[in-house]
């Protein structure tokens, strides 16, 4: 994997220059880097395809949600995507700041009104979106959709 690692540092160069060295576990590897424009941080991380035909489809539908959902003012934001040097690889900003977790014991939970308004909001994107069928199939929507529906009441 080396090989492949430092051939992807040298195609992503023009674009992204490597900080960190690479964290490699599994097939699964991740660096920190800096844009060669602006110079903001941003995270990079590669498979390598032929090592683990698992993490690559993984990695590709991370990718593929990521894109869907770039408009989403919460979600990261997907820099850069491709195939090279037999890896694939996707960049993300890298982001300072406070987990998910640290936000609820900080500022408690959501109110449930907001909470609810997403989650519907999120149930009928996946359920009416085409580009959603694999996921849905993935995770077995129907089913669980049906088991909310069973145990939520809404007044």
């Amino acid at each position: 994997m080396d090989a492949a690692l430092t051939a992807l540092d040298t195609i992503l160069s023009p674009f992204w220059t490597r900080r960190t060295p690479w964290i490699v576990t599994g097939c699964l590897a991740t660096a920190l880097a800096h844009e060669v424009t602006s110079g903001d941080r941003v995270s990079l991380a590669a498979v390598l395809c032929a090592a683990d035909g698992m993490a690559t489809a993984s990695l590709a539908r991370e990718i593929g949600v990521l894109k869907f959902l770039a408009h989403q003012p919460s979600v990261l934001p997907l820099l850069g995507s491709g195939r090279a040097a037999g890896c694939l690889y996707a960049v993300t900003p890298c982001t300072d700041g406070i987990s998910l977790g640290e936000q609820l014991t900080r500022e408690g939970p959501l109110p449930a009104d907001e909470v609810l308004t997403q989650v519907i909001a999120a149930a009928v994107e996946l359920l009416v979106d085409p580009r959603w069928d694999a996921l849905r199939t993935e995770l077995g929507f129907a089913t669980f959709v049906g088991h909310a529906r069973a145990q939520w009441t809404v007044s």
